[in-house]
């Protein structure tokens, strides 16, 4: 029997299993991104009106489902954050942005470290807050528990699945921030 390509998110809300080393495997999150001009953002701030129009604040705003894998930093994330981090800069300047930088690619060295110190920041913040109060060893220990009910396992295996994508993002950013410190010299 063939499943497809799925991670296992999918399969295990659909099939009600899970594959310990699916190369297919996740972690889907979303993020916003908005294009309100500064001032449609400065009265926003201000009124704060519970009654607003909700269609004209999201006709401003996009999302995006950013998917992690455990093997590889995703383009994606490292793209979201430097369009962020240029949004930031160019409300809080006032002033377009560098000429020289690119959304989808690295090309300034120290902007390029901001960016993945910011990375390091979100994955860690997503780890800490999506699984506050349960460590690795923690799962491990409960996995190892012979009479573990099996829907209790599998939570366990998925929630394990996850952590160790975050944690092997926030690695690869690390190596590829020591990488950018040494170009830097």
């Amino acid at each position: 029997m063939c499943y497809g390509r799925r991670g296992n998110r999918y399969l295990l809300s659909g099939y009600g299993f899970l594959l310990q080393n699916n190369k297919y495997n996740a972690l889907n999150f979303r993020v916003w991104l908005d294009f309100r001009s500064k001032e449609k953002q400065a009265l926003k701030e201000e009124s704060k009106d519970v009654d607003s129009e909700e269609s004209d604040e999201d006709a401003n705003r996009i999302s995006k489902v950013l998917k992690l894998k455990e093997k590889r930093v995703k383009d994606d994330l490292l793209a979201y954050i430097r369009m962020s981090l240029v949004q930031k800069s160019e409300k809080a300047t006032g002033e377009k942005a560098k000429e020289n930088i690119l959304i989808s690619t690295p090309v300034d060295i120290e902007f390029e470290m901001l960016t993945l110190g910011c990375a390091i920041h979100l994955l860690e913040s997503l780890l800490k807050g999506r699984f506050k109060g349960c460590s690795v060893d923690a799962d491990l220990e409960e996995l190892a528990k012979p009479d573990l009910p099996y829907r209790r396992r599998l939570a366990i295996s998925h929630r394990l699945n996850c952590k160790q994508i975050l944690t092997a993002n926030i690695k690869y950013c690390n190596i590829l921030m020591r990488i950018l410190a040494n170009l830097q010299v």
